[in-house]
């Protein structure tokens, strides 16, 4: 099995416009674990839980490095944050989806960062880069096998 890591970054020189960002998260895997509204409002058809932004990218290859953002800003529009609470919503992320509870309302763009784990939900300070300014690599590794429990008694 291959593990596919993603990592954004901001090309040299590009000049960040500050913005003001409220920070939620989204797990669209949740959508295979369950019926209820709070398992499947994280995905459009949980036969196909990956699909971003309308079949533009694949949600697995994309944890921890891809928001939804409101559609006022375009796909490929990049975010830094480095001011989150314990630094859990940190990172530099590429819009690859929207959401239709994600908004631009008051100066305050909602972003919900694509992540296994939870964010603290606030308000905070970021950087925000056009398409351009951005690039976003890929790393293919091995995944390490899981040893079930027979394997470890023998």
């Amino acid at each position: 099995m291959i593990t596919i890591i993603t990592i954004c970054a901001i090309v040299a020189g590009a000049i960040g416009i500050p913005v003001t960002v409220e920070t939620s998260y989204y797990d669209p895997f949740l959508c295979t674990q369950g019926t209820d509204y709070a398992h499947t409002t994280n995905c459009y058809d949980p036969n196909v839980w990956w699909m971003m932004g309308g079949g533009i990218a694949d949600a697995r290859e994309w944890y921890g490095a891809a928001v939804a953002c409101p559609p006022e800003f375009g796909i490929g529009t990049m975010f830094v944050i480095d001011q989150g609470t314990w630094g859990l919503s940190n990172g530099t992320y590429k819009c690859m989806d929207r959401g239709s509870a994600i908004v631009y309302q008051d100066k305050v763009i909602l972003l919900d960062l694509l992540r296994r784990s939870p964010v603290v939900r606030e308000k905070i300070p970021a950087l925000m880069y056009m398409p351009n300014d951005g690039i976003c690599t890929q790393t293919y590794t091995p995944r390490t096998p899981r040893l079930n429990r027979a394997d470890k008694e023998n």
